[in-house]
């Protein structure tokens, strides 16, 4: 699995976005699941990652034409980029964490289920952490493996 950034040419503070050439092309062999946007604090342009299987790398650096729109980056430079654009924390279910939430208001004392609902790693319906690019190609890669056992 290789990365590539691609950078979408907007103006800060605009709302106007202009992609690459090719752009469509280009996603044709992306594994979107693999793709996330953020905006670059060093220029404010939104640059979106794209996850592409090895055998069609070369596709992208031509459909790229050596455009600077278009970069590729390391698997730790992408995941470095996800954990910091799409890490952090959810809700995974509302409704539990309004009744914890009462309870706290009332003064009654959490219980150890409600700790774990609490708890961002743990399982339990409350609050999750949110799917990153590590856990998605991790996910990926898994499938790829089985496969090819099968």
């Amino acid at each position: 699995m290789k990365y590539f950034v691609v950078t979408t040419r907007n103006q800060k503070g605009s709302t106007k976005v202009i992609y690459p050439d090719n752009y469509q092309s280009l996603l044709n062999v992306t594994i979107m699941q693999g793709a996330f946007y953020f905006t670059d604090p060093s220029d404010g342009l939104w640059k979106r990652v794209h996850a592409v299987p090895d055998a069609d790398c070369e596709a992208i650096r031509v459909l790229a034409g050596g455009t600077n729109l278009v970069e590729e980056i390391t698997e730790e430079d992408a995941f470095a980029l996800s954990d910091t654009h799409q890490g952090g924390i959810r809700v995974t279910d509302e409704a539990r964490i309004r009744q914890i939430e009462i309870k706290q208001r009332g003064g009654e004392t959490l219980t150890a289920e409600d700790s774990k609902a609490l708890d961002p790693d743990d399982k339990s319906p409350g609050f999750g952490r949110n799917e990153t690019l590590r856990d998605i190609d991790n996910k990926l890669k898994v499938i790829a493996e089985e496969r090819s056992i099968a």
